[in-house]
């Protein structure tokens, strides 16, 4: 009753998950008998994640503002921009600082402080970008000017 093609991806699926599931653990072994150095790795690799996930939706975001309110951009664009690159880069590095702190000892992993800073450094790019959206969504001061002349011009 189910379709070929159907069996084969569960085939696939149930033949792949096994040894990547050994490589997870092995990795995962490793990683803990090396944890003094995997955690600078992963610290750094955080602070590079964080600049490069927080650069784009900065910049989304940005680029969005751009349509709604372009005289505050150009009129404040200096200060716009170092404030855009002081938040990128200080959640960054509050983000891999708390990943190093949380990676400290390999018997109290999982590690809270880690798990929230990842969630952080995760979250706060799509926070950005679904804020970006939805100012986005909304009509800008010519929109709604020109909706409104719209308006009157039908009554």
């Amino acid at each position: 009753m189910i379709p070929r093609r159907a069996q084969e991806l569960v085939i696939l699926v149930i033949g792949v998950f096994t040894p990547l599931g050994v490589l997870a653990v092995n990795g995962s072994a490793f990683l803990m008998r090396h944890l003094p150095e995997a955690r600078l790795i992963l610290a750094f690799a955080a602070l590079l994640s964080g600049l490069l996930l927080n650069s784009l939706a900065a910049y989304a975001g940005h680029r969005r503002a751009r349509r709604h309110v372009p005289d505050l951009l150009n009129e404040y664009r200096w200060w716009i921009w170092v404030g855009i690159v002081v938040v990128v880069v200080a959640s960054a590095v509050i983000g891999a600082y708390y990943t190093y702190l949380g990676l400290e000892n390999a018997s109290q992993l999982p590690n809270g402080t880690a798990v929230v800073a990842s969630a952080f450094l995760l979250l706060f790019p799509f926070a950005i970008t679904l804020l970006a959206r939805r100012l986005d969504s909304r009509p800008t001061g010519n929109q709604r000017a020109a909706g409104k002349r719209a308006a009157r011009e039908r009554s």
